[in-house]
């Protein structure tokens, strides 16, 4: 019976510490909307300025860089689709981003810069998990 009482008792520290810790893991995956979509951010930044150079680039050159830009964006993809997950605000951001594969960056950038200007404005606001535990 001993053995049975110990048991519980492991059961019952183990349930004291596992219920605040998954509320602190909730929390951060809460806070991590931002941080993703800046990332996503950079490597958009990162694109739009080696698309930019690409226009002025000569010979083979511009059509590497233009490679270049498309694989970062395409790497800013799942950042943005994490962001867009915890956060509805990086949805248009997210949905740019997928239309990389068919629509060209020249026609996207302003619609990129313009979504990673407005995400800049609110990268440290918290967003509260969107379930709640009872």
């Amino acid at each position: 019976m001993k053995g049975v009482l110990r048991l519980n008792r492991a059961k019952i520290v183990g349930l004291f510490f596992a219920v605040p810790l998954s509320g602190l893991l909730l929390t951060s995956c809460g806070a991590s909307a931002g941080k993703n979509a800046a990332s996503a951010c950079a490597l958009v930044n990162k694109s739009i300025h080696l698309y930019e150079s690409s226009v002025q680039a000569t010979g083979t050159t511009g059509p590497r860089l233009q490679g270049q830009a498309l694989e970062l964006l395409r790497q800013a993809l799942p950042f943005a689709a994490i962001a867009a997950g915890s956060n509805g605000q990086y949805q248009a951001l997210q949905i740019t981003l997928s239309e990389s594969s068919r629509v060209p960056e020249r026609l996207l950038i302003v619609a990129l810069k313009a979504q990673c200007a407005a995400g800049a404005n609110q990268l440290n606001e918290f967003v509260p998990p969107s379930s709640t535990l009872p």
